[in-house]
């Protein structure tokens, strides 16, 4: 869970409200990517979601009951 939380935050720094340097460097891929959200099945993210975060081709990831132990 912390890596998934690393990488969120690895892909959403930058983004916040006022456009910044990192904003104007993503590519349109990225652009299109930072609307997408995705879920998974189970404890841990697969790698290719984790590799999708990294690439900012993916926003958000959203957890239900079935992606957390307690």
């Amino acid at each position: 869970m912390a890596t998934l939380a690393t990488a969120l935050a690895v892909a959403a720094a930058g983004l916040g409200g006022v456009e910044s340097s990192a904003v104007r460097e993503l590519t349109p891929g990225q652009l299109a990517g930072q609307r997408v959200v995705s879920g998974f099945q189970g404890l841990t993210p697969p790698p290719d979601l984790l590799r999708r975060i990294r690439r900012g081709k993916v926003g958000g990831v959203i957890l239900f009951g079935h992606n957390v132990a307690s």
